[in-house]
């Protein structure tokens, strides 16, 4: 066997199943930059993926240098996001990297429908619900990871035949929903404190079986090889793990998928209920068609053009 030593994947290439082709031409989202996040891409760079799109509307804060790569003291009040982006190329100028500093929910399907695998590493409910949903309707797999103090899982969520992350939830995580924590692995008062006590340890662990799930995934490994509809969930205290199979709730709400989508250039923060309707019609022909609304609770729609607002 030759070994091409000025090939930097050269070691990964030695593996029999390994195709660094695939890697490279792969597109990745990753959602969170926080200690996970910081992981996720650490591993997507140093693997040579072809593409990575990262998402966070948070600023560094000082706790966040203890449990994240990326970010040093300068970096502290700027947005997460930007800090990988600007500092990802040190460790691969390989890699394309592009980022977005705002809500996950303002983007759009066409977004999540540009990338091969998501990869979550999420604080809440509601946002875990959001990509789900995304996610369900585009046919794309996402990768889920939460830690808490020593604790950490990892789930895989398939769009066909697999129970999806709202399949898993039950009364209590409805309720939360809307706190921002990572998962239920602390009781109710800690998390009504708002710190979860996490480590860069714990991170490390578990990102690295996410983005193994994802090479796994890339090189369209068996199912059963898998953690699709699936959870490994990861004992730092005892060293013990195990896996568990989520059953598929047949009455879920986001058991659903769509055709087609098409992209647009609309703003979120600019777009106007006129303008969604224009774009409509001019790709569909629709005369009359339904505004459906990502999020099921909306306060006010406000249209500047027709002064119109409820």
């Amino acid at each position: 066997m030759i070994i091409d030593l000025e090939n930097k994947y050269s070691r990964f290439e030695l593996i029999n199943w390994w195709d660094q082709s695939v890697l490279k031409n792969s597109k990745i989202m990753v959602i969170g930059a926080g200690a996970l996040g910081n992981e996720i891409v650490k591993n997507l760079l140093m693997l040579g993926v072809g593409e990575i799109f990262i998402v966070d509307m948070d600023n560094v804060e000082k706790s966040n240098l203890t449990r994240s790569v990326f970010f040093r003291e300068s970096d502290i009040g700027k947005n997460k996001a930007e800090v990988i982006y600007k500092n990802a190329q040190e460790i691969n100028p390989d890699v394309k990297i592009n980022f977005y500093n705002g809500n996950i929910m303002n983007l759009g399907l066409g977004v999540f429908n540009n990338f091969d695998l998501i990869i979550c590493g999420l604080d809440n409910r509601e946002a875990r619900m959001f990509v789900n949903q995304s996610c369900r309707k585009i046919n794309k797999i996402w990768i889920d990871g939460a830690i808490e103090v020593l604790n950490g899982v990892v789930r895989v969520f398939h769009p066909v035949n697999f129970a999806c992350y709202e399949c898993t939830m039950n009364e209590t995580d409805y309720i939360l929903m809307n706190k921002r924590k990572s998962c239920l692995l602390l009781g109710i008062e800690d998390i009504q404190q708002g710190k979860i006590p996490t480590t860069p340890t714990i991170a490390s662990i578990i990102a690295a079986v996410q983005v193994q799930e994802a090479v796994k995934i890339l090189h369209k490994f068996d199912e059963k090889n898998i953690l699709f509809g699936k959870g490994f969930v990861y004992s730092g205290v005892t060293n013990e793990s195990y896996t568990v199979e989520y059953q598929i709730n047949e009455s879920c709400l986001a058991h659903y998928n769509f055709d087609d989508i098409s992209n647009s250039n609309l703003n979120f923060n600019t777009a106007s209920i006129s303008d969604i309707f224009q774009f409509a019609d001019s790709k569909f022909n629709f005369k009359n068609c339904d505004l459906i609304f990502n999020n099921e609770i909306v306060y006010e729609l406000y249209d500047a053009d027709e002064n119109y607002s409820k």
